[in-house]
């Protein structure tokens, strides 16, 4: 979780608490250069992610995490703000967040679902880049038989 606001990241650890119990492992971070450090040594599932923070956007974050890694990241985003803005979600989705929510309207139901379908969409991706992959790079023949008849 990512939200320089001490306040929020309390609620929005209340509300993971209340549905997911002990289930849930949570990093917190206050700024996006210290997420920055927890995202690559834990790897998490899912980045509860605050649009504006002390020293960078969101979308500088999702921006500064495709360039350390040359892709888009292998865990699922999910970004929050109090900005009631179209573009600001699309800009969000394009960027490489799985979803957006809007910080007033956050119940623990809807925390939950839009992880949720962060977490299976980026699931989905990763099956889809590992067929891919197996696709592109057929198994080579170990072995050949020739007659040697003759």
């Amino acid at each position: 979780m990512v939200d320089d606001s001490p306040a929020d990241r309390k609620l929005y650890r209340l509300l993971l608490e209340e549905m997911l119990g002990s289930r849930l492992q949570l990093w917190e971070a206050g700024s996006g250069a210290a997420a920055m450090d927890v995202c690559t040594s834990v790897a998490p599932d899912c980045v509860l992610l605050d649009y504006r923070l002390p020293d960078m956007t969101g979308l500088e974050f999702l921006s500064k995490l495709r360039a350390d890694s040359g892709e888009v990241p292998a865990f699922a985003i999910v970004m929050l703000t109090g900005l009631v803005d179209e573009q600001t979600a699309v800009n969000a989705m394009k960027a490489g967040a799985q979803d957006y929510l809007i910080k007033d309207r956050i119940t623990p139901e809807g925390l939950i679902s839009a992880i949720q379908r962060a977490t299976e969409k980026v699931g989905l991706i990763r099956a889809l880049r590992e067929e891919r992959d197996r696709l592109r790079w057929p198994k080579r023949r170990c072995c050949s038989r020739r007659s040697t008849t003759g």
